[in-house]
């Protein structure tokens, strides 16, 4: 399944009441705040196999959810907009998966996230995250801030103008990195093609 969002370097004093008014304006309405911590840890092998497919694998752990997941490494528009083949499957509580022996913790991704169910008056559905990141990896760690927007229900098309709306009334950047090639950099992995 298609995800489709784009992501905001939050400046320094950017403000959780900067994001709510930005929302209002381009007529985003928020659904009450939740706020979790997620925890992905990607996987690949030595020589970065699955990067080299165009492909990152990842094990994201939030509350009692286990989510094993596919993600492709299609690059983000010029705009910021990502477009991005995802596929999910639920794992059990327990025992980590049974993986390719040969695929190993490269880098984590800590997220203390808040977010919201956002929806436009004509039926378009997002889910907007504010996230404090820390990457980890054996070398050291990273931090910083990002507002994600991702389309849960609606015309990719429309979505494109709400969420570069939201941007342009922000006057924050978007950020066309993805979070897994800021840990692949962060743990100093190649990051070759893909």
């Amino acid at each position: 399944m298609p995800e489709v969002e784009v992501k905001f370097e939050i400046p320094e004093g950017g403000s959780l009441d900067d994001f709510t008014r930005a929302c209002a304006a381009v007529g985003l309405e928020l659904g009450p705040p939740e706020t979790v911590e997620v925890v992905d840890t990607y996987y690949d092998s030595p020589d970065l196999r699955l990067r080299a497919q165009g492909r990152a694998l990842r094990l994201r752990v939030s509350g009692h959810r286990r989510i094993l997941g596919w993600k492709s490494l299609t690059p983000a528009d010029p705009d910021g907009i990502s477009t991005r083949e995802e596929e999910e499957f639920e794992m059990p509580e327990g025992t980590p998966p049974s993986l390719d022996p040969d695929l190993k913790p490269n880098f984590v991704v800590r997220q203390n996230r808040t977010r919201w169910q956002v929806q436009t008056g004509d039926g378009l559905r997002a889910e907007a995250s504010w996230d404090t990141v820390t990457w980890e990896a054996k070398v050291g760690e990273s931090a910083d801030r990002v507002l994600e927007l991702e389309l849960k229900d609606g015309n990719p098309e429309h979505f494109r103008k709400v969420a570069l709306g939201l941007g342009e009334t922000l006057g924050w950047p978007t950020a066309t990195w993805s979070k897994y090639e800021r840990g692949l950099a962060l743990a100093g992995l190649e990051l070759g093609p893909g």
